[in-house]
């Protein structure tokens, strides 16, 4: 159970309590919950999925594959009609699993997870070999997890990153974010957008949209927690879409974009978050819109 509060004495009397009434067992320090690894120290805590992987690596009987470095092959078209259908029950089976490990510890593979889950109506032996290579993937980087610090400073850092036109079927734009605290990811997203972006600038202020929209929900979690949670910063890479944001002299080139992204004026005017340029290179949130090879 995880107790919040500030002040040391009053957790421990809440324990008490708790194990005086309704007769709560001590069990020790976590160490695994719902498939999650977890590894407590003095000054860090590190979630993996060590055991998750190995056990779905045997399920599918892939213990003994050959590993690989990335998620996806590069330049992989998944969307070739040319290759035949594949048992779609195991195409299923291996993405939902993939897609809780995605949603839990192993961000890195949101984006090939996402691509993935577009293919379960009816995939092919294209698709299925796919998703056994992020397989492949995870049985490499079984130690990878997320790890939070002690001692840093509590405060939110977000990166928004979108491709653009990169679906080669429907030219649809992929969008992608994550929202650091203590040192390590506390959220994180994938998402193909639902309108397609005329120009690079377009789909990433569309991409912010859906970041900031995110972020306010966070703020609001926190506010319970720590209100004086300073203002975060989104760290976005693409100046045409920074300058749309802050430059009313652009408006007059928008009219076309849907009037639900143009609610990030307002809540930067109110000034509930700060925007600011980030070199491509540092851009974190890359990984959820392209394989990084």
């Amino acid at each position: 159970m995880l107790i919040i509060s500030r002040n040391k004495n009053d957790v421990e009397q809440i324990e008490h309590t708790l194990k005086k009434n309704f007769k709560m067992k001590d069990l020790g320090k976590v160490s695994k919950f719902l498939g999650i690894n977890i590894k407590v120290t003095g000054t860090e805590i590190k979630f993996l999925l060590k055991d998750y992987i190995n056990k779905i690596l045997k399920e599918f009987n892939m213990a003994e594959c050959s590993a690989v470095k990335t998620t996806m092959a590069p330049g992989e078209k998944l969307n070739d009609t040319s290759s035949p259908l594949c048992n779609a029950t195991q195409y299923r089976s291996i993405v939902g699993k993939l897609i809780f490990a995605s949603n839990t510890v192993r961000f890195d593979i949101s984006y090939a997870v996402s691509t993935l889950s577009r293919y379960l109506r009816e995939p092919t032996e294209n698709q299925l070999r796919a998703a056994k290579r992020v397989l492949r993937y995870l049985k490499d980087t079984s130690d990878f997890g997320i790890t939070y610090k002690s001692g840093t400073e509590l405060k939110l850092d977000g990166y928004s990153n979108t491709d653009w036109a990169g679906d080669p079927i429907d030219r649809k734009s992929t969008a992608g974010y994550v929202f650091k605290v203590a040192n390590g990811p506390i959220t994180w997203k994938s998402k193909r957008l639902p309108t397609i972006a005329l120009s690079s600038t377009e789909s990433e202020y569309m991409g912010l949209a859906h970041c900031i929209k995110e972020i306010l929900w966070i703020q609001q979690v926190f506010r319970e927690l720590n209100p004086d949670l300073p203002i975060p910063n989104i760290c976005e890479d693409n100046n045409g879409a920074i300058q749309l944001i802050q430059h009313p002299a652009h408006h007059e080139r928008t009219k076309h974009i849907n009037i639900m992204f143009h609610f990030i004026r307002n809540v930067l005017q109110q000034g509930k978050l700060k925007i600011q340029r980030v070199d491509t290179k540092s851009q974190l949130a890359d990984i959820f819109v392209q394989v990084l090879l």
